[in-house]
């Protein structure tokens, strides 16, 4: 909230911006193993027994008050609806489900084959076409092979992710007995399949870890918390705290693993006024740059104490070799556009039929803190609710944050305030093509409480979301005394595709106060076409006469305009076409549509680069441009007039691919013959020989490629190409290093 008035605190407090610009690791909490439990799907699931203790609502205002002041103008409100495409939601199904529980902590993650939620005190797992194979079930459940205190304590504040770099799931929850003794569980799982087995762990704490937040890096699971004494008699904020874990050891099960803890003090007691509420960054799609750290960002307003209204940068180093080196440390303070979190009132958010108003959560940025790796820039996306006119009205405040080598700077943002209802408790998240996705509750005067989602493409106009917003569900009732809501949702990208959004959120189908339901939607914002073929492959003089034969797909969600196919181009000296080539442009290939292109190129031809000669078939639409590879078998090339046909067979095949550690490729060659096996780039550069010309005996054969140069080095993630020689034979398949 910027403020062009004096601010009178009730009392003096040290700002928080004189306190460490950068921390070294404390004695550590002890991560202590409880050991590998029994396969899920085999433990009976608990059920809820209601007997749920409700952790007291921690003050945040900490005797503060604000005088005097006047608010600028959001500058950057997003007051209308663009007039464009609704988003066709994909999936959409009942989540977990209210069992006395004042607000549910929903939150969820997508896997290779799964949907994985957990709320408060219960979890579901389901596949990805919304059939549930366990649950629901107490959280518990996971840890119940392991007699504990946590067994019979309440249970709440849980996060689960799912980690594409050591394909495990992790899911965590907060226990505690009031007053007394408080855990973090922790939990990984041994197999990509989470219905197997667990390795199980805990944090046992004097202070109760509030809030915890999980993010998946290279180096590291990062758990962030904020820290409060709390007695019958006494809250007190003592500091905000961070905790790194050793994903190799998690995920194999050591029983001594180490962990790597920061923590700074709270001189104030507040967590609006001292660094606290952190989320650590979680990483989809491709890595970041070798000894990139995680970085961790909260919001500040200036009402609080602070210049100006801010994201605030930090960044982790971690050092598992020597953990002395280890530190936490600012990277920059970004100044936002104005902004009024109206903490003080933290529940404003409007009901139909009732004055109790919901918790609108403003001093906390929302989960979670998504991490992008492009090609030339990294990406940050994050947001928080904020109120945008006085009268009581939620936006969504969302930002895209970019690093093109010079530093973190807002690259977009935007408070989505298009009418009257509030909207907030939201997540948000990119997609590989940098679109994004944004989920969030929606409640008025006049709207129950429901779910929504919006969305953007990479190439709109910077900070609106320009997709129709797609109800999820509309709410059909209210809490006329309950104020509690969220305290967080999930916006996750299926890694399967890098392009499917999945969001889960709390409605409320009836009027009551512990009634609230959940939900699991999915959807996509590209509008990506699809080839039949990863690459035209011309092996033969046969080939080139015949033609080749594209196929086209539309399996986006929306309809594609079609501006220009490139018709011909140059090959190594020979000419390709399309032929016939009867369009007319621009024209709409509607959604689940196809359209085939025959490809044909003219000989003789001239010398090649690297082995091959490639062009690329250009199709432009109103998203981007698509390419086709083009590849000339190398025998065409030079000596094309002495290609016999009937040449020995040959079968390359290779799995997986995508591959993220290691491929198998396969061969079955008919002939005892000398053969090669060169890895390419995107580029057509040479990367790796796997075979030099060794001779093999016929039949099936089987050989193994790390993703590494011929310098024994890992070479970049991206596109590939393997070629195989024999006998005048030659095949080429794409594959994908993720």
């Amino acid at each position: 909230m910027k403020t062009i008035l004096i601010i009178l605190l009730l009392f003096v407090f040290s700002n928080a911006y004189t306190q460490p610009k950068s921390i070294k690791p404390k004695e550590s909490k002890k991560l202590n193993y409880l050991g590998k439990s029994n396969s899920l799907k085999d433990i009976s699931p608990f059920k809820s027994e209601n007997l749920f203790q409700e952790k007291p609502e921690l003050d945040n205002e900490s005797g503060t008050r604000i005088q005097n002041s006047i608010i600028l103008k959001d500058t950057v409100i997003q007051n209308a609806i663009y007039d464009n495409e609704s988003i066709p939601i994909i999936q959409n199904f009942d989540g977990v489900g209210s069992i006395n529980m004042p607000n549910p902590d929903t939150e969820g993650d997508v896997g290779p084959n799964h949907y994985f939620q957990m709320v408060k005190s219960s979890f579901a797992i389901w596949d990805k076409q919304g059939n549930i194979l366990y649950g629901p079930a107490e959280n518990k459940t996971i840890w119940s092979d392991f007699p504990g205190p946590w067994l019979d304590l309440n249970w709440t504040d849980p996060i689960v992710v799912y980690d594409p770099l050591n394909d495990r799931w992790l899911a965590s929850a907060m226990v505690y007995d009031l007053y007394n003794e408080y855990y973090e569980m922790i939990a990984v799982s041994a197999t990509s399949n989470p219905l197997g087995e667990w390795y199980c762990y805990y944090l046992w704490f004097d202070v109760m870890p509030d809030y915890p937040k999980f993010g998946v890096w290279p180096d590291g699971y990062y758990l962030t918390f904020n820290e409060w004494h709390l007695t019958q008699s006494l809250t007190l904020f003592t500091g905000a705290s961070i905790m790194v874990f050793n994903p190799e050891e998690l995920c194999n099960g050591n029983p001594e693993p180490t962990e790597i803890y920061f923590h700074f003090d709270s001189p104030n007691g507040s967590t609006i006024i001292d660094i606290a509420s952190f989320l650590p960054s979680d990483l989809d799609g491709e890595i970041p740059p070798a000894g990139t750290p995680n970085y961790h960002v909260c919001v500040k307003d200036d009402a609080w104490g602070y210049p100006e209204d801010r994201l605030w940068i930090w960044e982790c180093h971690v050092d598992w070799a020597d953990t002395s080196n280890c530190h936490f440390s600012e990277v920059g303070i970004l100044e936002t556009a104005p902004f009024d979190s109206h903490v003080f009132q933290n529940a404003f958010i409007h009901q139909p039929g009732t004055a109790n108003r919901l918790h609108s959560l403003t001093h906390f940025m929302m989960y979670r803190l998504q991490y992008r790796n492009f090609e030339n820039y990294q990406v940050l996306l994050c947001n928080h609710t904020v109120e945008v006119d006085g009268d009581d009205h939620g936006a969504v405040r969302w930002y895209e944050l970019r690093d093109e080598g010079s530093g973190w700077f807002i690259h977009q943002q935007s408070s989505f305030a298009p009418d009257a209802d509030s909207r907030w408790m939201g997540s948000v998240a990119m997609d590989a093509d940098g679109n994004i996705g944004l989920g969030y509750s929606v409640s008025s005067d006049v709207t129950y409480p429901g779910i929504r989602v919006s969305g953007r493409r990479f190439n709109d106009d910077p900070g609106v979301l320009t997709m129709l917003e797609s109800e999820i569900v509309a709410g059909a009732g209210n809490q006329s005394t309950n104020p509690r809501w969220g305290d967080y949702s999930m916006m996750s990208v299926d890694p399967s595709d890098n392009l499917t959004f999945w969001y889960t959120q709390e409605y409320l189908p009836v009027t009551g106060v512990f009634v609230w339901q959940t939900k699991i939607a999915s959807f996509q914002l590209h509008k990506n076409l699809t080839m039949s073929l990863d690459t035209v492959q011309f092996n033969t003089y046969e080939d080139c006469l015949n033609g080749k034969t594209l196929i086209v797909y539309n399996d986006s969600q929306f309809d594609i305009e079609i501006q220009d196919i490139e018709q011909e181009g140059i090959i190594g000296g020979a000419m390709w076409h399309i032929d016939p080539y009867n369009f007319n442009f621009p024209f709409q290939l509607l959604k689940g549509d196809s359209i085939e292109l025959q490809i044909y190129i003219d000989l003789p031809v001239g010398k090649s680069l690297n082995g091959f000669i490639s062009d690329t078939l250009s199709i432009f639409t109103d998203y981007k441009k698509h390419g086709a590879l083009i590849l000339l078998n190398e025998d065409l090339i030079t000596n094309y007039e002495n290609l016999k046909p009937n040449r020995p067979s040959s079968i390359l095949s290779v799995f997986p691919n995508p591959f993220n550690s290691s491929i198998l490729i396969s061969i079955d060659i008919d002939s005892n013959e000398p053969v090669f096996v060169d890895i390419f780039n995107d580029n057509l550069q040479l990367v790796n020989s796997l075979l030099k010309g060794e001779i093999i005996n016929s039949g099936f054969q089987r050989i193994e490629w790390s993703g590494t140069n011929h310098a024994g080095n890992l070479v970049p993630k991206g596109i590939y190409l393997i070629r195989l020689k024999s006998a005048g034979i030659e095949e080429v398949k794409k594959i994908i290093f993720e």
